[in-house]
């Protein structure tokens, strides 16, 4: 729901879209309700296909589009334990769901007017990772340029093999 007082006509909490991340049967169009959407036909809550926005923010990152922006935190899954994380930014001006540029693997780390950046922390599980817990992360740095987000640099984070879960 947008926020009280905010111009923002776009409620990604409530609305259908695509998510195009990594080919995993996440790209399917969905329609959240209240945070949440489950694939139509699911018997089986924990093994049916579904996805949640976990949380989003209202700024202003594109100077070509009026208004404020919406950065939404997806999380897909589908079914099982394999876990899908995307960033997707929306125009704020429509109420219908017009996404500005790519979806981006990760989560949302931080996101500045600044520079209309947005960084995004993403764990990718390297070979000898267990399932639970991987063993870096990389914090990548997106600017908006030429109608796309574009990685401008990126640091990687390793865990330190004697330390505590990330």
């Amino acid at each position: 729901i947008p926020p009280a007082g905010s111009s923002v006509a776009f409620d990604v909490a409530n609305a259908t879209f695509d998510i195009e991340v990594r080919g995993d049967g996440c790209d399917d169009p969905m329609t959240f309700t209240d945070g949440e959407w489950i694939a139509p036909g699911s018997d089986d809550y924990f093994l049916s296909e579904k996805a949640w926005v976990t949380e989003f923010a209202v700024v202003e990152l594109v100077e070509e589009s009026p208004g404020p922006e919406v950065v939404a935190d997806l999380v897909c899954t589908p079914g099982g334990t394999l876990v899908t994380h995307a960033v997707v930014v929306f125009a704020g001006y429509s109420s219908e769901a017009r996404q500005l540029g790519r979806s981006l693997t990760g989560s949302v780390e931080w996101v500045t007017e600044f520079g209309s950046s947005v960084i995004v922390r993403y764990a990718p599980w390297l070979l000898h990772d267990p399932h639970c817990c991987p063993s870096q992360y990389e914090l990548d740095l997106y600017r908006w340029q030429d109608g796309d987000w574009v990685e401008i640099g990126f640091e990687v984070w390793r865990k330190d093999p004697d330390a505590e879960r990330l």
